[in-house]
């Protein structure tokens, strides 16, 4: 029993830890204020002056079919050229999707350059994943990660709290018309299927 206080203990303090970081470093930079959520995932150029925000539930259908369709070259064009700051707010409303989102977390703190290797994997058409041995399988394989725990974050929900919070903050700016995955360019909300245009609209007003 003391073995297991200790380790809901230790996780409490990591989940605290990262939270800190992540909000004073990244989201104070990255996001205008009322897009702020909890936990975000930031990749991209902090000083961009153009900066995308992404709302998205993990087992979202429209938010895989825009991973395997666009996040490739929106990545290889914008994010590793540090043209834009690129933020994921990851929320769960979906049945079993805080598994998907709590391990997208802890993947993006413990082991960060394998990020976007996991939500590719997650977003393909053949895998099925409904449970936390599921995701697992899935991640067994990634080197370097801590898996003792990677496997306890997710085992014990540790960012459960984060993304209800999230829901809240998405709902309260979406209102009636919340969806995801839903993009913001500089707090304007943009359609998915614009944000190239919209992203290359941005940076050029800034040349």
């Amino acid at each position: 029993m003391k073995k297991n206080i200790d380790k809901i203990l230790s996780l409490t303090i990591l989940s605290i830890f990262i939270f800190a970081i992540t909000t004073t470093f990244f989201i104070e930079i990255s996001c205008p204020k009322c897009l702020k959520g909890k936990n975000e995932i930031f990749f991209g150029n902090k000083n961009a002056l153009v900066q995308v925000v992404i709302f998205e539930d993990f087992k979202c259908k429209y938010c895989k079919d825009f991973t395997l369709l666009h996040l490739s070259d929106l990545k290889k064009n914008y994010i590793d050229t540090n043209k834009i700051g690129y933020t994921i707010v990851p929320i769960s409303f979906i049945c079993g999707s805080n598994n998907f989102a709590n391990a997208a977390i802890a993947i993006y703190n413990l082991k960060r350059d394998k990020f976007f290797d996991y939500l590719y994997e997650i977003s393909k058409d053949d895998i099925s994943i409904e449970s936390k041995e599921d995701v697992f399988k899935i991640t067994k394989n990634i080197s370097g990660l801590n898996h003792d725990l990677f496997m306890d974050i997710v085992k014990y929900k540790i960012f459960d709290e984060d993304l209800e919070e999230n829901l809240k903050i998405s709902k309260s700016i979406m209102k009636r018309n919340f969806v995801v995955p839903t993009a913001y360019v500089n707090g304007h909300k943009v359609k998915m299927d614009n944000l190239n245009k919209a992203i290359e609209t941005k940076l050029n007003e800034g040349n």
